[in-house]
């Protein structure tokens, strides 16, 4: 037991280190709705959600986050404590993670449990704060830090023969040391050898846990009701719910009791004096401040009401979407709209009832589900476009199912959305969107009949028209549907009818690019009445699982995979019999040639304002990087940024402002990533800062109402009118699209000096022009 100790305290030395803040170049957009676990300490609580923290001041009102962006980890979190002696607040991850934030806002991550072999399980149940320690309530035992030394102390195996117990709580009090399990209660005297197993004694079975001290009393709950454990260590039942209690928080008068409906308030004689009736929250955690009633929801944040007026709900948490568990991002200059999907790995729906969030630039609107005029099945949610004349106006693509026959208001289909409401829903009963037919396979033995109308990737073309990818039709119309302007629908190719098909995508020629769950690449062009597909290796393809598609300034065609990527760069040819299929792109690195992102799963791939590409990948996190994929721009993962998780599902760019969102299986971030999409005309140009002083690493150049058009020639002069540098507005060139960064060094690499330097800019046919000026301080 001892040699476990200290390596555990050999390794604090090794693995406590501050984290990164990341706030100048990253935000978080989470959700704050799912509150796992509440602490207080004398001016605030303190909420933990599924991967991030928030805190509320009893006397301001005012909430704070604290996320992957301030430094936490990102992952799935378990347990929180504040310790008021310390003013250190713990949190703990179901990995044995341990991070400390201090008063300061720094971040400590002791990795120690985490690394070990001490167990397989050891996840983080609770943190108790004792004498400047914490204990540590995990899967296979207690564990002591030591706040001051910042070091592990003890590890307590304290089940017979010193065997693992998974310990869901942990209280000290009057000299004894209680444990709560799923195998009992154990109990210990403190000035005991607590390394010794035999020194903790088990007083019953079962599932017990919420230990708290009350009165001077220890009390602990086990399913429905609250018990006291006398000073001969028996259990005494002292308040019988109707439900399972799932915590417990007192203050010096009043204990409360909550269930997952309900929170019950006694007095010190446990004489009920408040309940609440609302049935509106699903509740998982609770504390009290002196009156007041704080209750954790699943999706509603905090709700909070004093104890006089228990039913009088006030919620608390910051502003974000519904949930983090999303399934697609879309982002359209300052919009952001979130779906959180219902799809199978075999593409059968899940009947996801969750509906669509939608950031505005500075408020998130939720359209839920369940809304009027009959969309309330419309599950399912996988993908957002946006109306490209009315930025207002949204097309969800739905996947549901519905069991029997379909009606105008279930089953699948387009859901129209404007002004964040109901417009119309397109399907198989009002459209010519076909449907899928089958049996459930999830009644066994009585299967029943179902109908669905599946929808995943939907785009505009440059004539307004839309186009929809329509999965599984059984009828022959087509697995291609278009949607004029005027409303008019057609159907497009009967082949590989029956089958699932992924995203969408629309080239500069107008050939519209389909990717599927198992049938390749299929590639349709409507004026020429042309249609080719391509499968397996031979044909370019590394995995017949094509999940994403991305077409390039360059007009060459991105395509990923769930095990590679390739570029397809003879569109010109795409039709003919001697097309070159798509191939790998070759990076030479020091141990030789490999293939760009080879074997990974590849989610989703979005091209910038300059052409530079961002591959969101299933296991490595996002790479960018420039039009040719050879050369790395970016890589970001959990190690060296805010994403909460590796597994980047879907990505956004807004070319006005250069912000890039990831959403991953943990939430959304985003990273000013300052690239912004070319202008159409040469305007007056301006450059920030102005001046530009020593502490400025950069100096940028961008256009009046209008950005830099591609191809723009960029000179910069000194007083004298010799040429200081030069650049263009090419993809090759810069990487920030439509506007000019300069790092203040001239053609040979070396900085500039002190002085007022000429900017002077050429549009790509030299026809027009533009210049400004900058003062350089060194």
């Amino acid at each position: 037991m001892r040699v476990i100790c200290w390596l555990i305290m050999l390794f604090s030395v090794l693995f406590v280190n501050a984290q990164v803040d990341y706030t100048s170049e990253w935000r978080d957009l989470f959700s704050y709705n799912q509150v796992l676990a509440l602490d207080k300490s004398p001016s605030s609580f303190y909420a933990l959600t599924e991967n991030a923290v928030f805190s509320y001041d009893y006397g301001s009102s005012e909430i704070q986050k604290i996320s992957s962006v301030n430094g936490l980890s990102g992952g799935n979190t378990s347990a929180i404590n504040y310790d008021e002696a310390n003013q250190v607040l713990a949190i703990g991850y179901d990995t044995g993670l341990l991070e400390l934030v201090s008063s300061n806002g720094s971040v400590k991550k002791i990795v120690d449990i985490e690394i070990s072999d001490i167990s397989l399980e050891k996840a983080i149940n609770s943190i108790v704060s004792y004498n400047n320690n914490l204990l540590l309530a995990l899967e296979f035992g207690i564990v002591v830090y030591d706040l001051l030394s910042l070091e592990f102390g003890d590890t307590y195996f304290i089940g017979e023969n010193s065997t693992s117990v998974n310990v869901t709580d942990v209280l000290i009090q009057n000299d004894k040391i209680y444990a709560t399990s799923s195998d009992g209660v154990y109990i210990a005297n403190l000035n005991d050898n607590l390394n010794d197993s035999s020194n903790w004694v088990k007083y019953s079975d079962g599932i017990y846990s919420n230990l708290t001290n009350f009165n001077d009393k220890v009390y602990l709950t086990k399913d429905k009701i609250l018990y006291e454990i006398l000073s001969d260590n028996s259990l005494v039942a002292k308040v019988t719910l109707s439900s399972n209690i799932i915590d417990t928080s007192n203050s010096e008068l009043n204990i409360v009791l909550a269930t997952s409906k309900q929170a019950f308030v006694y007095d010190v004689d446990f004489s009920l004096i408040a309940s609440s009736n609302s049935t509106s929250y699903n509740f998982g955690s609770v504390v009290l401040n002196n009156t007041i009633v704080y209750l954790g929801t699943e999706s509603a944040g905090v709700v909070s009401n004093s104890i006089s007026s228990i039913n009088d709900f006030e919620e608390i948490a910051p502003v974000g979407p519904v949930s983090n568990k999303l399934f697609s991002i879309t982002v359209h200059e300052k919009d952001v709209w979130c779906v959180y999907g219902g799809i199978a790995p075999w593409f059968a729906p899940l009947n996801n009832k969750k509906g669509i969030s939608h950031f505005n630039g500075t408020d998130w609107v939720e359209i839920l589900y369940g809304d009027p005029n009959g969309v309330d099945k419309a599950q399912d949610l996988l993908h957002v476009t946006v109306d490209p004349e009315n930025s207002n106006k949204v097309y969800v693509s739905s996947w549901a199912q519905v069991i029997g026959d379909v009606d105008d208001t279930d089953g699948g289909g387009v859901l129209v959305i404007e002004d964040n409401q109901y417009l119309d829903f397109w399907n198989a009963v009002n459209t010519n969107l076909g449907i899928n037919e089958g049996l459930t396979n999830i009644t066994l033995p009585d299967l029943l009949t179902y109908t669905s109308t599946r929808i995943y990737g939907t785009k505009f073309d440059n004539e307004g028209n839309m186009w929809v990818l329509n999965s599984g039709v059984s009828d022959g119309s087509g697995f291609f549907k278009k949607r004029t302007k005027e409303g008019v629908w057609t159907s497009h190719v009967s082949e590989n009818q029956g089958k699932e098909y992924t995203h969408l995508e629309i080239d500069l020629q107008g050939n519209i690019w389909a990717g599927s769950r198992n049938t390749g690449l299929h590639v349709y062009n409507e004026s020429l009445s042309e249609k080719i597909s391509m499968v397996g290796e031979s044909q370019g393809i590394p995995n017949d699982n094509v999940r994403c598609l991305a077409v390039g300034l360059d007009n060459n065609v991105w395509i990923g995979t769930a095990s590679g990527l390739v570029l397809f760069s003879d569109v010109d040819n795409v039709f003919e019999s001697d097309v070159v299929y798509p191939e790998p792109v070759i990076i030479d690195g020091a141990d030789g040639a490999s293939k760009l992102l080879d074997g990974l799963v590849i989610n989703d791939i979005k091209v910038d304002g300059a052409g530079n590409v961002w591959f969101a990948t299933g296991s490595g996190g996002v790479l960018q990087t420039d039009a040719t994929g050879k050369n790395t721009l970016r890589g970001f993962n959990i190690d060296n940024s805010p994403l909460p998780s590796n597994n980047v599902l879907s990505i956004g760019i807004d070319n006005e402002s250069g912000e890039v969102y990831f959403g991953t299986q943990n939430g959304i971030v985003s990273y000013n990533a300052g690239v912004i999409g070319y202008g159409d005309e040469l305007t007056d140009v301006y450059a920030y800062p102005n001046p530009v002083l020593k502490n400025h690493s950069k100096v940028t150049i961008v256009g009046k109402g209008s950005n830099l058009p591609e191809g723009t020639n960029i000179k910069i002069l000194d007083v004298a009118g010799s040429l200081v540098y030069e650049s263009n507005a090419l993809a090759e060139q810069s990487e920030y699209g439509g506007k000019f960064v300069w790092d203040k060094r001239n053609l040979a690499g070396a900085k500039v000096a002190s002085g007022v330097y000429i900017v002077l800019l050429y549009n790509a046919d030299g026809q027009q022009t533009s210049s400004t000026k900058i003062a350089i301080v060194n």
